[in-house]
């Protein structure tokens, strides 16, 4: 049953046999499979618990991984559920004893009571007490929402207030869609522009006969319009200039339709008047090259707060002493050494093998793997927490694609706690494939399973 759990944690079973309908909800494939001279089934209690202890016994590993890394930062979002519920995903980012650069998905919390800045707080501070918060928190990440950045009474701030070193950073993701759309938005036929745009996308989303207009003339949908994705405006921009003709093709077809309703006429018309008009095809034209993945990225990675390796060389000739004073007022409680981190810094700097590297992350592999963090300290340090320090809150919406999987409007009904393990087992899938190779990893979770309470029956035997 623990195999079967792991295998298809949450996936249901489809079948063409309508007699097979009651059978929904049970294992019964998988496990007739595995015996298929007896009649097995799991109850829905059996499952929840196999699932709880599995879960339990992944955090119970990210734990223990935490509590030996020197640094850790936080990343927090929340979404609103199927169900009108508030979920807030937590995941710790941090640097292994291995030198690995790992974020750790810690579960669903829901906050729909308190979605205040102390509401919060208290959940971080109940998830990170144990993780020695006043020394070990180094950073954490947040959208621009007041709630989460504000610098007076915001949960940055109350979480600074315990954990001095943990350094704020505004997700660069949300700040480079804010920043797009604001621009956008002082000119006005800039803005009528793109409002257009997302308007064509929700005309055919809000209709399937719509969207067959598409389908059979253009044969490419138009990507849904996501308001905190500057992306998804670049997406819905590509598409209607790749096939301008074709959708005016649509337009024109569905306005003279007669079964097309009157909303869909009118809209029609007035999109199709747009994409004739010299302007608005002259606006879409200039703005496909700025909505281009390859400038996005590029403006990404400019933000990226990570050191450039590369000028080690330059820095090998001139020592940067401001940056390193700065280092040194803005963690003081991290490095005591100064004087150390120069020397280690500067025979790093010196050396060619180490002027040719791409990331940070390559001298932090490069340590671990000469056996050099004993050697240098004090760099290694620094390297680590560099990394530990995130600047987008990106997996956070990862989670948030997992959440839409796994409670649908099917399954919206499911508990807390086995939607939370659910996510956790699905997220965490690459730690799960790397414990199973442990011959103890199924032993545990039986024995936690049957260490939960006594399942025995107390039977009466007549004779």
């Amino acid at each position: 049953m623990v195999v079967m759990l792991l295998e298809t944690p949450f996936r249901r079973w489809h079948s063409d046999n309508k007699n097979d309908l009651l059978k929904v909800g049970k294992p019964i494939p998988i496990l007739s499979a595995l015996a298929p001279d007896k009649k097995l089934s799991m109850s829905k209690s059996i499952q929840n618990d196999l699932i709880s202890c599995i879960s339990e016994f992944l955090i119970n590993q990210i734990k223990n991984e935490i509590k030996q890394c020197k640094f850790y930062s936080i990343q927090i979002d929340d979404t609103t559920d199927i169900s009108q519920k508030t979920q807030c995903s937590i995941i710790i980012r941090y640097v292994t004893d291995k030198s690995e650069l790992v974020e750790r998905f810690l579960g669903f919390h829901n906050v729909s009571e308190d979605r205040t800045a102390q509401g919060l707080f208290n959940l971080v501070n109940s998830v990170l007490h144990e993780f020695d918060i006043e020394n070990k928190l180094v950073g954490q990440c947040y959208d621009g929402a007041c709630v989460m950045s504000g610098h007076l009474t915001g949960l940055q701030a109350r979480v600074k207030e315990v954990a001095p070193n943990a350094l704020f950073t505004h997700c660069l993701a949300h700040r480079l869609n804010l920043v797009l759309q604001h621009g956008c938005s002082i000119n006005a036929k800039c803005h009528i522009v793109f409002a257009n745009l997302t308007g064509i996308a929700a005309y055919f989303h809000n209709s399937t006969s719509r969207t067959n207009f598409v389908d059979t003339i253009v044969g490419k949908r138009i990507p849904q319009f996501v308001q905190t994705r500057w992306s998804s405006r670049s997406k819905i921009l590509h598409t209607i200039v790749d096939e301008w003709s074709g959708f005016i093709d649509v337009f024109d077809c569905i306005s003279k339709d007669p079964k097309s309703s009157s909303e869909s006429i009118c809209g029609a018309i007035g999109h199709f008047k747009n994409l004739k008009t010299f302007e608005f095809a002259f606006l879409a034209l200039i703005f496909t090259p700025c909505g281009t993945p390859a400038l996005i990225d590029d403006m990404s990675d400019r933000a990226e707060p990570y050191p450039d390796v590369t000028k080690f060389k330059e820095y090998s000739c001139t020592f940067p002493v401001n940056a390193l004073n700065n280092l040194k007022s803005t963690y003081p409680n991290i490095f005591y050494n100064i004087n150390s981190l120069k020397v280690e810094l500067e025979v790093l700097y010196s050396d060619v093998k180490y002027q040719n590297l791409l990331h940070i992350y390559d001298m932090v592999k490069i340590i671990e793997q000469d056996a050099l963090k004993d050697i240098l300290p004090e760099a290694y340090k620094l390297f680590i927490l560099i990394l530990t320090i995130p600047s987008t809150s990106v997996s956070n919406e990862r989670s948030f694609s997992c959440l839409k999987r796994i409670k649908t409007c099917s399954r919206n009904s499911i508990s807390q706690v086995r939607f939370s393990s659910l996510t956790i087992l699905s997220i965490e899938k690459f730690l799960i494939n790397q414990l199973k190779k442990t011959e103890s990893f199924y032993d545990d979770i039986i024995n936690m399973y049957s260490s939960q309470k006594d399942r025995s029956i107390n039977l009466t035997y007549k004779t």
